[in-house]
């Protein structure tokens, strides 16, 4: 028992929603109400310790393990083209697209990824009843570097892409 050595976190509290919400429902009067009240405090819904000797890191997200794989698949909600061509300048958008790639992660917040996807700008052909229509699509592959800070994937690295 004399052995055993004791280690404390304190998870830093916000107000919660309900409390700043009492500025619009009520200008604020329950706020005097409830200064003093543990009930006003919210904390983040999940919580992970890392701990390393002597040193504790609170992290709103879980660590991923060293040589993880992730798989992704995404589509895109938005695809601006905004291409130069011999023909002039080129500027459309549209919703139709697709991402595929992978996450190798050689440290716990360094990894690297490799994607490939394709884009077009929402035209189903390039002839639209009795005239033809320009239509823009790309194909991609990308091999990024990425280290996670927080919440944000921060990355450099190679794409090729295929404009039309």
């Amino acid at each position: 028992m004399f052995g055993d050595t004791l280690k404390i976190v304190n998870l830093k509290a916000r107000n919660s929603f309900a409390y700043w919400f009492n500025i619009y429902a009520n200008y604020g009067l329950k706020m005097l109400v409830d200064r003093n009240n543990v009930k006003r405090y919210s904390y983040p819904a999940r919580n992970y310790f890392v701990i390393n000797d002597t040193a504790i890191k609170i992290s709103r997200f879980a660590p991923t393990n060293k040589k993880a794989i992730n798989l992704v698949i995404s589509f895109p909600m938005v695809n601006i083209f905004n291409i130069n061509s011999i023909n002039g300048k080129y500027k459309s958008a549209g919703i139709f697209g697709f991402d595929a790639g992978i996450d190798c992660f050689y440290k716990h917040n360094e990894s690297v990824s490799f994607n490939i996807g394709a884009a077009i700008d929402g035209g189903f052909g390039e002839y639209f009843g009795h005239a033809y229509i320009e239509t823009g699509s790309t194909l991609y592959v990308t091999v990024r570097n990425n280290n996670v800070i927080g919440s944000f994937d921060v990355g450099y690295g190679l794409n090729f892409s295929k404009l039309e």
